[in-house]
């Protein structure tokens, strides 16, 4: 996927997602095959928010192939709070 983070330059490029044995890879590189923003990535990671929203949040462009991998590495959760208040 390409990342774009208007705010953090340092994050901006095309990077390279696999998931393999419960084991999530990154690594710099590869052939995106969709846009998201920085937002669009946060979500997936702490949230599991689905990518077919995307589009309509301006978070990204993931096409209906490109959501279906994305469902797979990053599952739904239910954000959790771990300190009493």
């Amino acid at each position: 996927m390409t990342l774009v983070d208007d705010q953090c330059p340092w994050n901006n490029g095309v990077w390279t997602f696999s998931g393999e044995g419960g084991v999530l890879s990154i690594w710099e590189g590869g052939d995106p095959v969709c846009h998201l923003t920085i937002q669009g990535l946060s979500a997936l990671v702490w949230s599991g928010i689905d990518p077919a929203t995307f589009p309509f949040r301006g978070w990204g462009d993931p096409g209906p192939a490109a959501q279906a991998t994305l469902r797979t590495l990053f599952p739904k959760a239910f954000p959790v709070l771990n300190e009493k208040f």
